[in-house]
């Protein structure tokens, strides 16, 4: 029903960029918050991704779909560009005849992530949108075989001895784009409630694996097998209340997104290939104390906790030494993951209007690292360990009434340093940044 509504041009560029993600020129990005866009569309993020209670676009789908009833129906076209920076290091310098930290610097540091969003009101009370968006994802990829080449300088061989790992690949590319058709309704002029079923694709490639043959409890399904797309879904609600004049709060919830089991790697993902999103729900407060000002802030919580293949205990020394049973090799029922743990995200953002033309943003985004200390053998290959994010953006109204944004995100650098793992002992050293450039263009009807 709200296709059909589209104007052709509107529908031709609702394909082209669904199209155009779906078919992989765009690259999966690499998310702040976990596996998690840290915000949606240029205008929350340059209030450090504030939302649930402080809608500014179409994109507010993707956060909350009561915050629609509450923004002019139009159209809003995104492209975010993430530059990531990941370094990882096993310092196995001391164990057996290993005399050298083996480190690498993650390489594809440019990713190019659209979105877009459209709105269309019937009458006082109702608000119908569709909204499509990268809803997270992580990519590695280290040109050194960083557990491989610390094992064998711990026998003590060196580049030149047989066996010994050649300079190759090893990390994982996974993302996942979402569309999610929304219905919002006023029930009162002070209260709005949404809902949006949530349609996922998500993408996965692992390589450089395969030398945890002997721990998987499926070797030809663990790694360099190419990319494997599934298909999954799920559904959001949310309310938006307004308390008084120039004071709301929102909250939304999330339910897991329930894809489809790889078969591909259904021998590295803990019960046989199960890898779903987790679920999330967050609580927000926005207040303008004057016209011009909005203050905003958010309380998210992501239950990374129950998706098994992320939460599971790390493998342990003699399990990598093989004493291990059938349900806790990668792939088993019970097999070994990256230990991640529940995860609260704080979001705090003002958005600042001078005057009819030009608005102001800035915000701060804090999640401490989903990884603990004990669990961070393989943060190098999952590094979701920045905690501290600081944004910053601006928005131009054009003549016609149509408007340009700019958004801007830097995670500040963190290092998680994982001492006497599991690996012979070894420390697991990881550090990662990321800048976000999130551009927009929208308009009104």
């Amino acid at each position: 029903m709200i296709i059909q509504g589209f104007p052709k041009v509107r529908r031709r560029l609702l394909a082209a960029t669904v199209a155009a993600a779906l078919c992989g020129t765009s690259s999966p990005s690499h998310a702040l918050n976990g596996t998690f866009m840290p915000a949606f569309g240029p205008r929350a993020m340059g209030a450090g991704g504030v939302g649930v209670a402080m809608p500014q676009d179409r994109m507010v789908m993707a956060v909350n779909p009561a915050g629609i009833a509450l923004v002019s129906p139009g159209i809003d076209v995104d492209l975010t560009l993430f530059a990531p920076h990941r370094e990882g290091t096993v310092d196995c310098r001391g164990i057996g005849g290993c005399d050298t930290a083996v480190h690498s610097e993650s390489s594809r540091g440019r990713f190019l992530v659209p979105g877009f969003g459209y709105s269309h009101r019937f009458g006082e009370a109702l608000t119908a949108g569709v909204a499509f968006y990268a809803n997270g994802g992580m990519n590695t990829s280290y040109d050194r075989a960083l557990y491989d080449e610390a094992a064998f300088r711990i026998m003590g061989a060196r580049p030149g001895t047989p066996g010994f790992p050649p300079r190759g690949k090893i990390g994982v590319d996974s993302s996942q784009a979402v569309i999610s058709p929304t219905l919002a309704y006023r029930l009162t002029p002070g209260l709005a409630l949404g809902i949006s079923p949530l349609l996922s694709i998500q993408r996965f490639s692992a390589r450089g694996f395969a030398s945890f043959g002997p721990l998987s409890s499926d070797a030809s399904s663990l790694s360099g097998r190419g990319n494997e797309y599934v298909l999954g879904g799920g559904v959001r609600i949310g309310a938006i209340y307004e308390l008084q004049p120039g004071l709301r709060l929102g909250a939304q919830f999330t339910s897991p997104l329930y894809m489809q089991r790889y078969t591909k790697y259904n021998g590295l993902f803990a019960g046989n290939g199960s890898m779903d999103s987790p679920a999330h729900c967050t609580l927000g407060i926005a207040w303008s104390p004057v016209p011009a000002l909005t203050v905003g802030f958010d309380v998210q919580r992501v239950f990374f906790g129950d998706i098994e293949a992320l939460a599971n205990r790390p493998v342990s020394g003699p399990e990598l030494a093989g004493a291990i049973t059938p349900a806790r090799m990668l792939g088993g029922s019970k097999g070994f993951g990256f230990g991640w743990t529940n995860e609260t995200v704080y979001k705090l953002g003002a958005i600042y209007q001078p005057d009819a033309r030009l608005t102001l943003r800035a915000g701060w985004n804090h999640t401490p690292s989903v990884i603990p200390e004990s669990s961070g053998l393989f943060g190098p290959i999952m590094p979701s360990i920045m905690e501290d994010h600081l944004a910053a953006g601006l928005s131009w109204r054009l003549d016609n009434g149509h408007e340009i944004t700019f958004g801007y995100m830097h995670a500040l650098g963190n290092t998680l340093e994982a001492r006497h793992t599991a690996f012979f002992g070894a420390e697991a050293d990881t550090w990662a940044s990321t800048d976000s450039f999130d551009f927009g263009y929208s308009w009104k009807f």
